[in-house]
C-alpha cells in the first residue's frame, strides 16, 4: 500500500547528492543549531524563513560526491554543510525538494485516517509525564 524509498541519489553532471530521511536525533541537532543561529543573527522574517528552509534541506543530505571525492555531511560542521548546500546548482535544489515532498506526502498518508490526522510532535515522544 505505502511505498517509500528512504534514500535517493540526485545526479547532475559530475555531482551526486545522496539523500535520506533524517533521524529524529539528527533533525533535533540541526534545528537546535538553526535556533541558535537565528537568535544570534539580527535579521528579517524573510531571512529567517530562508534560513529555516536551508536547514530543512541540509537535514536530508547524507553525502555529496563530486567526481571521486565524497563529503560525508555527518563529518563536517553544520556551517560547512550550509556553505556546501548554497553552492549547489538550482536543478539539484529542485530534485531535493521533490524527495522532501515525497516524504511529506508519505507521512501525511500514514498519519491520516479518514479526516483525522495524528499529530507527531515532541510531546508524542516525551515519556517524562507517563502515569
Amino acid at each position: 500500500p505505502f511505498k517509500l524509498k528512504p534514500s535517493k541519489t540526485v545526479k547532475y553532471k559530475n555531482l551526486k547528492i545522496h539523500l535520506e530521511v533524517p533521524t529524529p536525533s539528527h533533525e533535533t541537532t540541526l534545528l537546535s543549531n538553526c535556533e541558535q543561529h537565528l537568535e544570534t543573527e539580527s535579521s528579517t522574517l524573510k531571512n529567517d524563513v530562508g534560513q529555516l528552509y536551508i536547514y530543512e534541506i541540509v537535514k536530508y543530505i547524507k553525502s555529496v560526491e563530486i567526481d571521486d571525492e565524497i563529503i560525508d555531511m555527518g563529518e563536517i560542521r553544520i556551517s560547512e554543510r550550509i556553505k556546501l548546500l548554497e553552492s549547489l546548482p538550482l536543478v539539484a535544489y529542485k530534485q531535493i525538494a521533490k524527495f522532501m515532498d515525497e516524504i511529506e506526502t508519505y507521512q501525511n498518508d500514514i498519519l491520516t485516517i479518514d479526516d483525522y490526522e495524528l499529530a507527531i510532535d515532541p510531546i508524542f515522544f516525551d515519556n517524562s509525564s507517563v502515569n
